[in-house]
């Protein structure tokens, strides 16, 4: 009886192992690749979809070279302050909406907190920036700023 347990056991560690394999692996066709005003940017974290909307980690604003954007961070308020010239973003976690320059704007998607890192709604804070955004869902790329006519 030991040794059927003891077999059993084994299996099921085989099967686990076996199952996971792929886990934490990103599929290719899954990527989503931004380009901004000076081509393909790295995120620290990589962006994903939710409901619809291209979600990608609120440090990544930087890497766009949008010019004169600066980033910082509230942790108190949990709040993300992106500033331009003299244009104040205002993004806190969990909560539907961005502040432009006090005022209200709606967003599809609430900044949301993954594995330690916030994530905005790409397009709403672009916008607010000033810069044109494209989604091109066939070959999974956002295109921000100059890249628009590059990647299209």
């Amino acid at each position: 009886m030991k040794k059927t347990g003891a077999i059993l056991l084994l299996v099921l560690i085989i099967c686990t192992t076996v199952s996971n394999l792929g886990a934490g692996r990103t599929d290719a066709a899954s990527v989503i690749q931004i380009y901004g005003n000076h081509g393909l940017i790295a995120p620290a974290a990589a962006p994903y979809i939710h409901n619809g909307t291209v979600m990608i980690p609120v440090d990544a604003i930087r890497k766009l070279d949008i010019p004169g954007v600066t980033l910082s961070w509230n942790p108190q308020q949990k709040k993300a302050i992106i500033k331009q010239a003299n244009q104040q973003i205002s993004i806190i976690v969990t909560r539907p909406f961005i502040e432009v320059n006090g005022q209200r704007l709606q967003s599809a998607e609430k900044a949301t907190f993954q594995n330690g890192r916030i994530f905005v709604p790409v397009r709403v804070i672009v916008e607010a920036l000033g810069e044109p955004v494209v989604w091109n869902a066939e070959n999974r790329i956002v295109a921000i700023g100059r890249a628009v006519s590059t990647t299209n």
